[in-house]
């Protein structure tokens, strides 16, 4: 999947009506490049999982004044982001009405192989719920084989507590030049 040009594209996972998505909004990216000004998910309430699952290529979520990922943007959807392989280039991930945030929905994230790059710096803007560059996700795992975190020059911030993927030792990686600063909890293995 490419966008190009579109200033006001949306990927909307799980919303009645939208991008021509199944209503139990599913991505998977696993070559190539998908390319959009932002995405939200779990934009349905529903009891049904919206799940995004990238296994190679590169995500890019360009929308330097708006957040990048929210997950959850109606009550009760539970949302899953696994990031198995490839770039995701993204200004945020965070839960947007999850459980950690007083909502009701359950967002968790699983980093095993893949590499999130920021794009701008962290916190975002009032206008953006001052929003970390990863975050506010209920469960968060890392594996075995690694989940990096590049700030490349910018500095942001990780407001995230983190943990081993079930039955392994994880990898939590931290690249770039810039600064990242960390609140929360790393239970995890290994850090680099």
């Amino acid at each position: 999947y490419k966008n190009v040009g579109d200033a006001a594209c949306t990927y909307h996972v799980g919303k009645d009506g939208r991008i021509e998505f199944p209503v139990l909004g599913s991505i998977y990216v696993e070559g190539g490049t998908l390319s959009a000004q932002r995405m939200r998910w779990g934009s349905k309430a529903s009891s049904e999982l919206s799940k995004v699952v990238q296994t190679g290529g590169t995500f890019i979520l360009d929308g330097n004044t708006r957040p990048g990922i929210w997950m959850g943007e109606e009550d009760n959807q539970p949302c899953h982001l696994s990031l198995l392989g490839g770039e995701l280039r993204t200004p945020t991930v965070n839960g947007k009405k999850t459980i950690a945030r007083g909502g009701t929905h359950k967002g968790s994230f699983l980093g095993n192989g893949g590499k999130l790059i920021a794009t701008a710096a962290s916190p975002r803007p009032a206008s953006d719920d001052n929003a970390p560059f990863f975050g506010w996700i209920d469960e968060a795992k890392v594996g075995a084989k690694g989940f990096t975190l590049d700030s490349q020059s910018f500095a942001v911030n990780v407001e995230q507590d983190f943990e081993n993927e079930d039955a392994e030792e994880g990898v939590l990686v931290k690249a770039g030049s810039g600064t990242l600063s960390y609140s929360g909890v790393c239970d995890v293995s290994t850090l680099k």
